[in-house]
């Protein structure tokens, strides 16, 4: 589903470092099983910029274990572009805390 919104490459901005990708960067099947991540709550999102040809969207949730216990708060920051009158990802950044 991720690959339906998203415009390879697409930038990952991590670490200090911006990287190109083929395929989208983050795995959840791994954060599940490296983390013990069941669920998300309090998910909020806030698209602070648009225009007819670009978007910018911040996310934020809490990264939860079966049992609720928090494993982490996450944020992510996401740039958006139409191509051919859809909404494409082209860049994300995350932080985890």
């Amino acid at each position: 589903m991720i690959d339906q919104v998203v415009r390879y490459p697409i930038a990952y901005i991590n670490d200090g470092q911006v990287r190109m990708y083929n395929q989208y960067p983050v795995d959840p099947a791994r954060l599940k099983t490296e983390k013990g991540w069941d669920h998300s709550r309090d998910w909020n999102f806030d698209v602070v910029a648009i225009s007819e040809t670009e978007g910018r969207v911040e996310a934020s949730a809490t990264r939860c274990r079966a049992d609720g216990s928090v494993i982490e708060h996450i944020h992510g920051y996401y740039a958006f572009t139409r191509v051919d009158g859809q909404w494409k990802m082209y860049a994300l950044s995350g932080v985890s805390f």
